[in-house]
């Protein structure tokens, strides 16, 4: 038993984080980069957005309104990507154009219209199309998470002591 309280001990030392750099800081620096807008979730469920100045092994930087603003690694629990809504604009806009198209040739087939008629329904519904897209993706919250921080593995020794009796608890979670 007098061999196993070290042994114990020098297990949770080896197993110990180092305490310069926090483990997740290097899988954000590929996954986040410098000048993308980002919508971070820290570990009290406060949600800060700005955009990304700088990734660091200890902290990432975010230009806010009043400035910019270290968040640490180990206070993030999750970075979204906010989605815009050029996409749903370029969807209706995509949509518009077909319709625009279909209906001039349909107009043209019959014979009752000229060229203008063509131009003008393609635009005119290319962007009202387009306009009924990026209202619709406003309307949608698309964010796109990023990172979220997993669990960690942790070793934590505790001692046991009481009358007559003496010993540590040893819990591991992963």
């Amino acid at each position: 038993m007098p061999a196993f309280i070290p042994a114990v001990a020098a297990f949770a030392l080896l197993s110990a984080q180092s305490a310069t750099a926090h483990p997740f800081g290097p899988r954000l620096i590929g996954v986040v980069l410098p000048g993308a807008e980002v919508a971070i979730v820290d570990d009290r469920g406060v949600e800060i957005e700005g955009r990304v100045q700088e990734v660091s092994d200890r902290h990432l930087r975010l230009a806010v309104r009043n400035g910019s603003r270290d968040i640490p690694i180990e206070e993030i629990v999750r970075i979204e990507r906010p989605d815009g809504v050029k996409n749903g604009a370029l969807t209706g806009l995509g949509i518009g154009v077909v319709l625009g198209v279909t209906s001039g040739l349909m107009a043209v087939s019959g014979g009752s219209r000229d060229g203008a008629f063509i131009v003008g329904s393609i635009a005119g519904n290319g962007l009202i199309c387009a306009g009924i897209g990026a209202l619709l993706d406003a309307a949608v919250d698309g964010r796109k998470t990023v990172y979220e921080r997993g669990r960690q593995a942790s070793t934590r020794v505790n001692p046991v002591v009481g009358r007559g009796v003496g010993g540590v608890v040893v819990s591991m979670s992963w």
